[in-house]
């Protein structure tokens, strides 16, 4: 069952969708080394506690520690956030090589002040962060006091300090 595949499992498989993305204008960019560990080292599924798969039938919400729950974490597709309660709130987590084509296009580097508004649960802000390093600094902004929450919780689990 895709539940029982270990983390690593399910990373390397998005991976490969992430590094073969082709965008629908413009030119494919290749991932570079430290955005793909920053991938390794922030998981998707830390920073997605609930989700709803988008589409003409969205289904129950499958919440961490669910059945599929990490076979969808790390499927290459938008997830819709969900609160405790199941409720779809009005943001997502976007499709993952779509980000990183974003991500990569920024050119971020080392030292850099990066600001990313509508962060979500701060998936971004912690691959931003890693890119930065120390002596950067990504500040995330998120109007749903829900995802701020949970964003503040996120970075601080993952000990995101700048």
């Amino acid at each position: 069952m895709a539940e029982d595949i270990p983390v690593r499992q399910h990373q390397d498989a998005l991976f490969r969708q992430i590094e073969a993305y082709v965008p629908i204008r413009g030119r494919p960019i290749p991932i570079r080394p430290p955005l793909k560990e920053a991938f390794y080292r922030f998981p998707r599924h830390a920073f997605v506690s609930g989700y709803r798969r988008p589409g003409i039938s969205w289904g129950e919400p499958v919440m961490s520690g669910d059945p599929g729950f990490l076979a969808g974490a790390y499927e290459d597709r938008p997830l819709m956030y969900v609160d405790e309660s199941g409720r779809t709130l009005e943001a997502s987590s976007s499709e993952p090589a779509f980000i990183f084509h974003l991500a990569e296009l920024l050119d971020v580097r080392p030292g850099q002040r990066v600001l990313e508004i509508g962060c979500g649960t701060g998936w971004l802000v912690a691959l931003l962060s890693h890119l930065v390093g120390q002596e950067g600094h990504v500040t995330g902004v998120e109007i749903n006091p829900h995802l701020h929450a949970q964003a503040a919780r996120n970075l601080s689990a993952q000990s995101v300090t700048n």
